[in-house]
């Protein structure tokens, strides 16, 4: 990885991913451990969950994506209602 650490709701592009791959560019929504690794959690497309090994990441961020700030920002208020 190139030193930039991404934030939930940024888009990466999955460097290991090939052309064709449907994981290619996933949306960020954490970091997680799983079995004593740790990893990026991501969502594709399909909305299944992705798991990238952090030591082992290759990503870049390709944007970001606002309705995810949106939809947190209403949940947020419903909480508080």
């Amino acid at each position: 990885m190139d030193g930039t650490t991404p934030k939930k709701g940024d888009i990466i592009k999955n460097l290991w991913a090939g052309e064709n791959n449907p994981q290619k560019y996933l949306l960020y929504i954490g970091k997680s451990s799983m079995q004593r690794s740790k990893t990026y959690r991501c969502v594709c497309y399909s909305g299944d969950n992705v798991h990238l090994l952090r030591d082992d990441a290759r990503i870049e961020i390709v944007g970001h994506m606002d309705e995810f700030d949106r939809f947190i920002e209403a949940l947020k208020k419903l909480k508080d209602m």
